[in-house]
């Protein structure tokens, strides 16, 4: 990514760290600009789309856990593949098909859970 003292996290995304002493910073701006997001567009279908794909592969267990069902693994997955997107529409994207697939909240799904 960088020569002396810029490397790549995990994630994709640049982290500094101390450049040795008497060292030189060299950036190459065009892979900075990439691992950055710069010129990455995100549209309401593309986030749309990926919250289909993901709610397909856990339908069963929102159909059974309903309104209790935790959607922060699924935002989660979302986020990972568009990296760049905005979590709170990434969310209200997922509220909404979730709302599509159970209809309103019950009188059963405000009720507390029994105690195991």
């Amino acid at each position: 990514f960088a020569k002396n003292g810029i490397s790549k996290s995990k994630t994709g995304g640049p982290m500094a760290v101390e450049p040795q002493k008497g060292s030189e910073i060299v950036l190459d701006a065009a892979e900075l600009d990439e691992a950055m997001g710069v010129g990455v567009v995100i549209t309401q279908e593309d986030i749309e789309n990926a919250v289909k794909d993901e709610i397909a592969r856990c339908r069963d267990d929102i159909l059974a856990k309903r309104y209790r069902f935790n959607k922060g693994p699924l935002l989660g997955k979302v986020m990972g593949r568009l990296r760049f997107a905005i979590g709170e529409d990434v969310r209200k994207i997922i509220d909404a098909e979730i709302l599509d697939i159970l209809g309103p909240m019950t009188e059963d799904d405000t009720r507390k859970p029994a105690k195991k």
